[in-house]
């Protein structure tokens, strides 16, 4: 059995070391066992271990495999070439183990190979280009009944001009150690090869041969200190709570307006309408309305004279418009107001928010007995004939600002420090400190973590999260989902935000997990492939991304506490305030063919995304990384993080119109596809492939930090590193790295905290 979970069927024959991918772009090895019909061994390809959407094997204790025992043919190798590992480099063409003077033996199950087969990520890139001895490393695997490489051939590649020249001198220690650990000393137990023994003997190999390139990729990203973040500051008490009104200048009335500034003689007015800087006795105010997007405003208005008293019927819709860069509001140019008026704002929900009206004292009218607002009675309402220039008039919604200060900068999308191990217990979970909605935490990512690989093979790796359900004020439970590594099942955690009314304080802690068995013909978009010789099925390709699924109803049909003994940690969120709607999450699963250099392919329809069109809303958390250099064509789950122009010569930053990301994993080295987001000339979001690198590091296995992209400043590494690839693109089948899915959040409206990279 090649690359499979044994922990049901005991000793097996044949090892399944997790090797790493070789397939190259001429070279396809990924095929559906109906393109082959039936063979005698099995090309089960398992897929790397680095990452969170990396199938996580759980594996029982079982006898040790002899050199002996060990039968591989070049269909066990091709199988077997699939994966890197969580730990070290696993980037080989096959496996087979042997002795020193092993030699080439023609394939087939019952021949006994005493081979390995390791190869680093640099020699797929120089036997994809034709390159000497990686080369012929890789024509030994491509016939179906060849000869596995020799230990002597493994070893013959370091005198290549290929391996000299694009091999680092991380991947170069890292490679001879464990061709060394392998050939050399005979070690050929699954247990032993993907202990966390044997890929410490790796990274320090790593270490010690390479200590200013180790250096260099150990820099470790650091984190926001959000709680600097500059907000305006508004002058106490609160809007609306004032015990006195003292109008502007002194004027308990209004000026009635001249003839020439009456409707059907006035000059028009330009309004402008920011919603952005909100105080926060405003949002306080509206509320769960402001758990919906805008979906516009208006102006509602009593003309001098008129019979009509802001009645639904006469207001005056506003445009969206972009006021500077970044900061977003409402326009209106119009000569039909000429007294007493107001805004109003409406939320996709259809429900409205008017910020002048008659007095109260439970839940105030936004501009009660405020000084800009005009007093009849006890109602108050903005008059045009105050304004100090009533052919320009500007406000903050339910203030006397008149625009947004110009350091202004929310908090909504400014990502925080990411948390520590989360606790399995409400009485010592996790403090997220002030938290006004237990909806306000969100969560993009997480990590999974086990202290043995009996429990998640490679002991895990960083993940997809999603809510369980819509949540209330007091409480919001997450799932956190990891596709596992025997690829027909899904693991999960179940954490849950709390917030204390009390303290108005919000804590995290894990509730318990489950595991759910992937099925065809359940409701949901699913292909799986056989593995001949056990009949054993898993997903393929794109459908190895867990974030395509309905995870929430999974953990309804599983059984509790079944998942097994792993914790969750290292958890990448934002929080918002009231006032700041929720962003959607959406999944975009490129079922095609992995996203394209050339045509961008599409992530939101023109006129489906709102009104601000810009594409700093749309916020890329999460994807897939697919291809046949990686998990063997069964893609991987990998973090979504901004790319740095400080970083890049060619890319001056995000604008409305375009921002570029890497989409990066962990799969023994740090692997990732460069992308721009883009605002289509049609008013949708499209996206583009641009570069494919990777940055070579190990793992820590004492360390959980080690296997995660977002401990590093990867956007400074990649725009430094000279490894790179091609870009799989037309297939999944297609040699070098590809993006297969996106997962983004839509921010509701466009954020002053979204126009950088970072807050």
């Amino acid at each position: 059995l090649c690359c499979n979970d044994d922990r049901d069927r005991g000793q097996r024959k044949v090892p399944n070391r997790i090797m790493g991918t070789m397939d190259n772009a001429s070279t396809p090895l990924l095929r559906r066992r109906s393109d082959r019909g039936q063979r005698k061994v099995p090309n089960r390809i398992m897929g790397t271990m680095d990452n969170a959407s990396t199938p996580l094997l759980q594996r029982r204790p079982r006898p040790a495999v002899g050199l002996a025992t060990l039968a591989v043919s070049l269909g066990v190798v091709l199988g077997c070439c699939a994966s890197a590992r969580i730990g070290g480099r696993r980037l080989g063409l096959g496996v087979g183990l042997g002795v020193e003077d092993a030699a080439g033996v023609q394939g087939g199950e019952a021949d006994a190979m005493k081979y390995a087969v390791l190869q680093t990520q640099c020699l797929l890139v120089c036997g994809s280009d034709g390159d000497g001895a990686a080369k012929t490393l890789m024509d030994l695997s491509a016939a179906e009944n060849g000869r596995a490489p020799t230990c002597d051939e493994l070893r013959a590649v370091t005198a290549d001009s290929c391996y000299a020249n694009k091999c680092t001198c991380m991947e170069k220690a890292m490679y001879k150690k464990a061709i060394d650990s392998i050939c050399a000393t005979g070690e050929t137990t699954m247990d032993v090869i993907e202990s966390g023994a044997f890929s410490k003997q790796e990274f320090e190999a790593g270490r010690d041969a390479c200590p200013q390139e180790f250096a260099q990729t150990n820099e470790r990203a650091i984190a926001n200190n959000s709680s600097a973040l500059g907000v305006p500051l508004y002058a106490n008490p609160k809007l609306g709570y004032k015990e006195s009104w003292v109008p502007d200048g002194g004027r308990l009335l209004a000026r009635t307006p001249e003839a020439n500034e009456r409707v059907g003689a006035k000059a028009p007015t330009t309004f402008k309408l920011y919603t952005q800087c909100k105080p926060d006795h405003v949002k306080e105010l509206g509320g769960d309305f402001w758990f919906e997007p805008l979906a516009g405003a208006y102006l509602v208005r009593h003309n001098y004279e008129s019979g009509s008293f802001f009645e639904q019927a006469q207001r005056i819709p506003m445009e969206r418009a972009e006021i500077e860069d970044g900061i977003y509001g409402y326009t209106l140019t119009t000569d039909q107001v000429d007294w007493e008026y107001g805004f109003e704002l409406e939320n996709a929900n259809g429900n409205t928010f008017l910020e002048i009206g008659k007095v109260n004292e439970t839940k105030p009218t936004l501009l009660q007995r405020e000084s800009c607002a005009q007093r009849y009675g006890q109602y108050f309402n903005r008059v045009l004939t105050n304004e100090k220039e009533p052919n320009t008039v500007s406000y903050v919604f339910g203030n006397c600002t008149t625009e947004c200060p110009s350091d202004y900068m929310d908090s909504a999308f400014c990502v925080r420090p990411l948390t520590g191990d989360i606790p399995s217990s409400e009485s010592e979970a996790f403090d997220l400190g002030e938290l006004v909605d237990a909806r306000l935490a969100n969560f993009a990512s997480a990590m999974l973590f086990a202290s043995s690989t009996s429990v998640l093979n490679y002991q895990g790796g960083r993940t997809y999260v999603v809510k369980y359900d819509s949540g209330t004020e007091a409480q919001q439970d997450w799932i956190v989902g990891i596709s596992d590594r025997d690829r027909n099942l899904v693991k999960m955690a179940m954490i849950r935000v709390k917030r204390d009314e009390t303290t108005g304080t919000g804590k995290v802690w894990q509730l318990e997990t489950r595991k759910y068995t992937l099925r065809t013909n359940d409701g949901y978009a699913y292909e799986e492939w056989n593995t001949p010789k056990t009949q054993t099925t898993g997903c393929m390709k794109q459908y190895c991304n867990v974030a395509r699924y309905p995870l929430p109803s999974f953990w309804d049909q599983s059984t509790a506490n079944s998942g097994g003994n792993f914790r969750v940690l290292r958890i990448e969120y934002t929080k918002l305030d009231l006032g700041d709607a929720p962003p959607q999450q959406f999944t975009v699963s490129l079922d095609e063919g992995p996203l394209s250099s050339s045509t961008p392919r599409q992530l939101l329809a023109p006129e489906t995304w709102g009104e601000d069109l810009d594409v700093r809303r749309v916020i890329l958390r999460s994807g897939t990384i697919c291809g046949s250099w990686i998990n063997h064509a069964n893609c991987m789950f990998a973090n979504a993080v901004a790319v740095n122009p400080d970083h890049w010569s060619d890319y001056n930053g995000p604008t409305q119109n375009s921002k570029q990301w890497l989409i990066v994993l962990m799969d023994g080295y740090f692997k990732a596809l460069r992308i721009e987001v883009t605002l289509g000339s049609d008013g949708g979001v499209y996206a583009r492939a641009i570069q494919a690198r990777y940055v070579v590091r190990s793992t820590d296995s004492a360390d959980p930090s080690t296997f995660d992209p977002l401990a590093y400043d990867l956007s400074e590494q990649m725009s430094t590193t000279t490894s790179s690839t091609s870009v799989a693109e037309g297939s999944y089948d297609a040699g070098g790295y590809g993006v297969g899915a996106i997962t983004f959040h839509l921010a509701a409206e466009m954020s002053a905290s979204l126009r950088g990279v970072s807050c």
